[in-house]
């Protein structure tokens, strides 16, 4: 089984990269007073932050058997801005005080009313609308003013994925904007508003491609909020590259009897060539050996004849 480059874990000590958030989406309810005759308005409007719930930290595991580079870029919010599996790393930038950022969006702001002044907020909170409680705690608030008032908000989606748990999961877990409805009656009147937000309890995995044999890469763009807007896969097929193995691997031990051949048969002739040259220099040394022996004779020759003429 191939090797897992990357587990996201909700646990700090499983990691060893920089954590990065998946997004949460919050509802501001505002209740405006429109004049004197009582007259009413509620907006809501999106905000996105990073989840402290789903803070995920990235191990990266190298088993000495493959050569990684990895280039991982987020953004200032936290979330992932692009992963390539192919490059060297980049330095990862420090996400600080998010916990608290969260705090400080779901603090209700402090009301104030000038009866004299229109319009006026009655109620102004930031909350978390995929809480029951919290939609049920505003509802309850604005019925004090409109006994008839409904509020509601829930996914459009008629099936919906169920959580991941807290366990480890292995490769990059996102989270996908999902189609929200918001429904409310006010003064008799019924409303409804369709809102992009990403869902709690749908998370989506990218597992990180890597496979023996071959060489595999992954590049991935996120958008503004962590989720994916180009990915790229280059994997060759490790099927092949383990078919061919098998005929390497007997062409290489076909090839070496022969190559030990040739290698003896280099030898000997290497052996055949030296001990030629060796015969040949003797065979000069000789002759050179029979010259010089001839000389002398010649001369010790010559040397007797002129004594016997100076006798005579």
């Amino acid at each position: 089984m191939a090797r897992q480059l990357f587990v996201s874990s909700l646990d700090p000590g499983r990691g060893n990269f920089h954590y990065y958030h998946l997004p949460k989406g919050l509802l501001t309810i505002t209740l405006k007073q429109l004049d004197a005759e009582g007259a009413l308005q509620l907006t809501a409007e999106k905000t996105i932050v990073p989840d402290p719930d789903h803070r995920y930290y990235l191990q990266y595991t190298n088993t000495g058997r493959s050569n990684d580079k990895v280039d991982i870029t987020f953004n200032e919010e936290g979330y992932l801005a692009a992963v390539n599996i192919e490059t060297e790393d980049v330095t990862l930038q420090v996400i600080e005080n998010v916990i608290q950022s969260v705090k400080d969006m779901v603090t209700p702001t402090p009301r104030s009313l000038d009866p004299t002044t229109f319009p006026v907020d009655l109620l102004k909170e930031t909350i978390d609308p995929f809480d029951q409680s919290e939609i049920d705690r505003i509802a309850k608030e604005i019925k004090s003013l409109d006994p008839e008032f409904v509020l509601s908000f829930k996914g459009m989606a008629k099936k919906k994925q169920k959580g991941m748990g807290t366990g480890d999961q292995y490769g990059i877990l996102c989270k996908p904007m999902e189609l929200c409805e918001l429904r409310y009656t006010l003064k008799g009147h019924a409303h409804q508003e369709l809102i992009q937000m990403p869902h709690p309890d749908v998370t989506h995995l990218i597992s990180v491609p890597n496979a023996p044999f071959v060489k595999s890469t992954l590049n991935i763009t996120f958008g503004q909020y962590g989720y994916p807007t180009n990915i790229k896969i280059d994997q060759p097929s490790w099927w092949l590259a383990a078919s061919q193995m098998p005929g390497k691997i007997i062409k290489g031990i076909f090839a070496l009897p022969s190559q030990l051949i040739q290698l003896r048969v280099n030898y000997m002739n290497d052996q055949t060539a030296a001990k030629q040259e060796l015969e040949e220099a003797k065979q000069s040394l000789q002759a050179h050996k029979d010259a010089l022996a001839a000389a002398q004779a010649a001369a010790a020759e010559n040397a007797g004849e002129g004594e016997n003429n100076e006798n005579a």
